[in-house]
């Protein structure tokens, strides 16, 4: 072979194999990275996309129709309240123009309700319950009896079922 030494030979044929494998592996990397860098720039241009940040990059065939389907669920504005209902009244005054300060014509009133939920008051209820001694029970000291039939359900401590939910846990 070449007048090359058997050694020799195999050095150069461990190197060409090798060199085919480091070229083979720089090829895979450049693919990659040249996939890698599409990407950055789609993911750069899709930040700068702004105005539908939550877009879907592949269309549905099919999209559903916007909005709510006809007949479907009660949809009504509130009524408006009666005079009784209204607890107080303000008027907010405009008798000229804010920029110029001329007088305005067609003066119309417009009505706008808010309605506040009120501060809750707690019910407190006290119950009297009745104890008393047997004279004629076997025990010399008479046991002691206590009536709680007027009590619901036998309620102990401070604070009902509804507001014991609101307690932190023990």
């Amino acid at each position: 072979m070449n007048g090359l030494p058997i050694s020799d030979a195999q050095d150069r044929t461990n190197l060409l194999d090798r060199i085919a494998e480091l070229e083979y592996q720089l090829a895979e990397a450049r693919a990659t990275i040249l996939k890698l860098t599409a990407q950055i720039e789609e993911l750069q241009r899709a930040g700068k996309r702004q105005a539908v940040p939550f877009a879907r990059r592949e269309r549905v065939e099919n999209p559903k129709q916007p909005g709510r389907k006809r007949h479907k669920g009660v949809f009504k504005n509130r009524e408006r309240p009666d005079e009784k209902e209204v607890d107080t009244t303000k008027k907010a005054e405009l008798s000229d123009c804010p920029e110029c300060h001329c007088d305005l014509v067609e003066l119309k009133e417009h009505e706008q309700f808010e309605i506040d939920i009120p501060v809750v008051k707690p019910i407190i209820t006290r119950y009297v319950m009745l104890s008393g001694k047997c004279p004629q029970c076997v025990n010399g000291t008479g046991c002691i009896i206590q009536i709680k039939s007027h009590l619901p359900q036998a309620r102990q401590g401070w604070w009902s079922g509804r507001a014991r939910k609101l307690l932190p846990p023990t």
